[in-house]
């Protein structure tokens, strides 16, 4: 899936949410989400960022009818409740809680689950990975990103190490300030891609310098889409192909 990530960059406001789900729907991506913290989490910096379950709800609803998927990124469960999803992120911060996400297996028994690794290692992943199929969960994926808008921080190369020892579970999140680094990504085959979006309309986005703008994001799935065509099968044979032009 390709998955559009509007976060929290709404910033409370229910129109300018109406008007990011409105744009993407016209577009490619498979997915919409959104996110709602813990209710601690929308003191100072960002008071007045959410919005009400009824409002999610609306947005949910617009969202299914386009035929797209909705998802949350949520840390705060009785919120969850009121709202629910398609599927779940457990953000990056919350992937040791384990009783956290007790709560949300107990509540997803048909959703995903996407599991968030942020700067996680393996013996983390594992960890949690294991809880989960105690629990019985198995529609799980883990997301491979790093909270660093550094291109040197990206580590693409942990996608097929994760792959190696967890199996073919991992999606890739991208933080970098140069989105660029989704089409490189193609190249070890994720199962998902996540990018956040911002609008043109309003300045200062919580994800801001490594969101999409919304008139870009087709290009991002059309390219996305076609890089992967290109990987090919590996197979290295006789062919007929020609250059146009050449002889």
């Amino acid at each position: 899936m390709i998955i559009a990530e509007i976060g929290l960059n709404h910033k409370g406001s229910y129109d300018l949410a109406n008007y990011y789900v409105d744009q993407l729907i016209k577009t490619d991506v498979d997915a919409i989400t959104f996110q709602i913290r813990e209710q601690g989490f929308y003191k100072g910096k960002f008071k007045g960022y959410e919005l009400s379950a009824q409002q999610y709800k609306n947005l949910k609803s617009k969202i299914r009818k386009a035929g797209k998927l909705f998802g949350l990124a949520t840390s705060n469960i009785t919120e969850y409740d009121k709202v629910e999803s398609d599927f779940i992120k457990v953000l990056s911060k919350d992937i040791e809680d384990l009783n956290f996400i007790d709560q949300i297996i107990d509540r997803t028994t048909k959703q995903g689950i996407f599991l968030s690794t942020g700067m996680s290692n393996f013996k983390t992943v594992q960890t949690t990975l294991d809880f989960c199929k105690d629990k019985g969960k198995r529609n799980i994926k883990l997301i491979h990103t790093r909270l660093s808008n550094s291109t040197g921080d990206v580590n693409l190369k942990a996608i097929q190490e994760m792959k190696n020892r967890f199996g073919n579970i991992v999606a890739f999140g991208n933080h970098c300030r140069n989105p660029n680094v989704l089409f490189t990504s193609v190249a070890y085959e994720p199962t998902d891609y996540y990018f956040y979006v911002k609008d043109k309309k309003t300045n200062n986005h919580p994800d801001d310098l490594h969101a999409i703008y919304l008139d870009e994001v087709q290009g991002f799935c059309n390219n996305i889409k076609d890089l992967t065509f290109a990987l090919g099968t590996g197979s290295k044979e006789n062919t007929n192909n020609k250059i146009e032009g050449q002889i």
